[in-house]
């Protein structure tokens, strides 16, 4: 992320945006599935493979959305460029992210109770991520901060 937008603050907030995610994807599908659902628990390998997948989702969806704000940056005030870049990628990543859920929560079909509880939090986990984070945090971070980072990318 940071050869990209060459902005270590904007690159660990991103990072971290997407480990909270994680933890409170992780929080919420203990208490519906264990608390309110009545499971045993949560198996051991969810919190591993939970992890693994939405960072890398997460972090595909933050650094989309960063080099927008950067693009939009070199022409428009950071504002502005902000405005224009939740815009225009906000379609994408929200399309990209329903279409995940649906599809890692097709797991929850299963009888597996490792893949059930796998596919119910990877769905969660994309819904957060997609209509929580990326909309909300990543632009309010950077508008209360004014980083939206560098864009060194070759011009297309």
């Amino acid at each position: 992320m940071y050869a990209l937008l060459r902005d270590i603050v904007l690159s660990i907030f991103m990072i971290a945006s997407t480990v909270l995610s994680y933890l409170a994807t992780l929080g919420i599908s203990y208490w519906l599935l264990v608390s309110i659902g009545g499971m045993d628990g949560l198996d051991w390998k969810l919190q591993i493979l939970l992890f693994v997948v939405m960072i890398a989702v997460g972090v595909d969806y933050n650094i989309f959305l960063a080099a927008r704000m950067a693009q939009e940056a070199k022409r428009h005030g950071k504002i502005k460029a902000i405005e224009l870049a939740v815009a225009s990628t906000g379609p994408v990543i929200s399309s990209c992210g329903l279409i995940m859920a649906a599809t890692l929560g097709s797991l929850m079909v299963g009888e597996l109770k490792l893949l059930t509880q796998l596919g119910f939090a990877l769905a969660l986990g994309m819904i957060i991520d997609t209509f929580v984070v990326r909309p909300l945090l990543l632009p309010a971070f950077a508008a209360l901060t004014g980083r939206t980072g560098k864009a060194n990318m070759l011009n297309h």
